[in-house]
């Protein structure tokens, strides 16, 4: 049960580092994930010369695959937790001079911008009519809480979020990603 343990433990450890890398790879860390790449596949070679080497036990390998599942789990938790790189939300409201319920939008993104934000308005016409539509940046650590402040202020918006690869220019900057640490250090 002991080798079991351990089996489990060193590949739940192996596939952790390894979503977590693979994670890294695709928001382009090229620093962090070669070298996190090392420890992982250290861990890996032990792991499975411990696991080939007691092959012979059921128990051995339900270990290591149920251990591969936690690892998987176990990466995304960690992932989400650091929550690197940025959010591209783009929103759509509806505007109706005609209904007061569609003229409290058009304060949409000066409310989201007093929450901190950088906002890009265009204007759209949609099937029944004219439309809002918003861009606005965040860190990832911030998507939760734009996400619920813009189901606070329009709860019928169409919201889409998207992670940018690159980007360049714009509003954001060193103060506004300051403003977000200090809010978000300010919550925990």
């Amino acid at each position: 049960m002991k080798l079991a343990l351990t089996i489990f433990l060193l590949n739940a450890c192996y596939i952790t580092l390894n979503t977590f890398r693979t994670m890294l790879v695709v928001r382009r860390q090229r620093l962090w994930a070669p070298l996190l790449a090392v420890l992982e596949e250290f861990v890996y070679v032990i792991a499975l010369a411990i696991a080939l080497k007691n092959i012979n036990s059921p128990i051995n390998v339900v270990a290591y695959t149920v251990g591969f599942g936690i690892g998987i789990y176990l990466g995304i938790l960690i992932e989400d937790h650091v929550a690197l790189g940025y959010v591209n939300f783009q929103v759509t409201v509806k505007i109706d001079n005609d209904d007061p319920k569609y003229q409290q939008n058009k304060k949409l993104p000066e409310d989201l911008r007093n929450n901190g934000y950088g906002v890009t308005e265009t204007w759209g016409y949609g099937r029944d009519g004219s439309r809002l539509i918003l861009n606005i940046l965040a860190p990832r650590k911030a998507d939760h809480r734009l996400m619920d402040l813009i189901h606070q202020l329009a709860p019928e918006a169409f919201v889409m979020v998207n992670e940018p690869t690159q980007m360049s220019g714009g509003f954001w900057s060193k103060e506004v990603e300051r403003r977000f640490r200090k809010v978000a250090h300010k919550e925990k």
